[in-house]
């Protein structure tokens, strides 16, 4: 038998499996399989009450994961998301607030400002990164430096709020009692993944995560699809600080704190190779429902008999 001839089996085993990483069908499963190991041992019936706290939980995580995975599959890494969403956040506390605007006006204003920051933020280190060829992550460690510490000069402690008709429109629901709007956040956010996926961008993307040299020679821009990347990635950073300011209705310029090493979790969960070249956002939108489920279902697996004798208790309550 030939070398060649031997290697076959191998390939045929090794692409089913690089395909269902790529689709994200892999953390999809994982998801699956906690939801339903989590029904099994629930002594409660999963509620429209969980679907919507869990989806509210995880949209933040799955809008940043959405744009570190961009980032990371041209080869980058980008340690600026909790920053970025703090500075979001204080910055739509701190100048819009309560505002009289009309809830239409008030939400366009407050996605202009969300994007803008995020993708301005992202621009800059996308320029550091592409143009002046600079490390990545020395140059997102800095910017995250830089941009908690505006937060921290712009909000010195937690307080504010922001329209509470702007937070209902963002948490509540689409069809009552049927379809949260969080849910359709994140079906946006993973179309808008699949949109970009298919551009020019996105075939580019994964090329220069693969072998950067080899996508030079091939004519693909380099410096400016990564350039590109680190800015899309910044807006979904500013989307996601705009999402938890409504879900909090507050500010706080460390509320962002904790999401960094949550991120990059999402991403391996999804099946995304740190290094790039290899994964997809679908999958990274999955393993942060799935880390958001076992985070919350961990916290509330002591919960109390009062919480469990409630008609509000998650279906994940332990027994009482």
């Amino acid at each position: 038998m030939t070398d060649e001839a031997a290697a076959l089996p191998n390939l045929s085993t090794r692409l089913p499996v690089a395909f269902l990483q790529r689709s994200g069908m892999i953390a999809f499963l994982v998801l699956l399989a906690v939801i339903l190991a989590l029904i099994a041992v629930s002594p409660n019936r999963l509620s429209y009450f969980d679907l919507s706290t869990i989806s509210a939980s995880g949209t933040t995580l799955a809008l940043a994961g959405i744009g570190e995975t961009i980032v990371v599959l041209g080869g980058g890494l980008d340690l600026s998301p909790g920053a970025i969403i703090s500075l979001v956040n204080v910055v739509l506390v701190t100048q819009l607030g309560p505002s009289t605007l009309g809830v239409g006006a008030y939400t366009a204003l407050a996605v202009t400002i969300a994007i803008g920051i995020g993708a301005g933020i992202g621009a800059i280190n996308g320029l550091l990164v592409s143009y002046l060829r600079l490390p990545s992550i020395i140059v997102t460690l800095a910017t995250m430096f830089v941009v908690q510490g505006a937060a921290l000069l712009i909000l010195k402690f937690p307080g504010g709020s922001v329209s509470s008709d702007f937070a209902n429109l963002l948490v509540g629901d689409v069809i009552t009692d049927v379809l949260p709007v969080p849910i359709l956040i994140i079906g946006l956010g993973m179309l808008a993944w699949l949109y970009i996926k298919r551009l020019r961008f996105g075939v580019g993307l994964y090329a220069i995560g693969s072998d950067a040299a080899a996508a030079q020679a091939s004519r693909v821009n380099v410096r400016f699809i990564r350039f590109l990347s680190f800015t899309i990635a910044g807006a979904f950073f500013g989307a996601a600080g705009l999402f938890i300011t409504a879900n909090a209705g507050s500010g706080d310029p460390l509320i962002g704190a904790g999401f960094l090493l949550k991120v990059f979790t999402a991403v391996v969960i999804g099946g995304t190779l740190i290094g790039g070249g290899r994964g997809g956002a679908l999958g990274t939108v999955f393993g942060a429902l799935t880390l958001t489920i076992v985070s919350t279902f961990s916290w509330l697996w002591a919960c109390g008999p009062t919480t469990c004798r409630s008609s509000r208790a998650p279906f994940f309550c332990s027994p009482c």
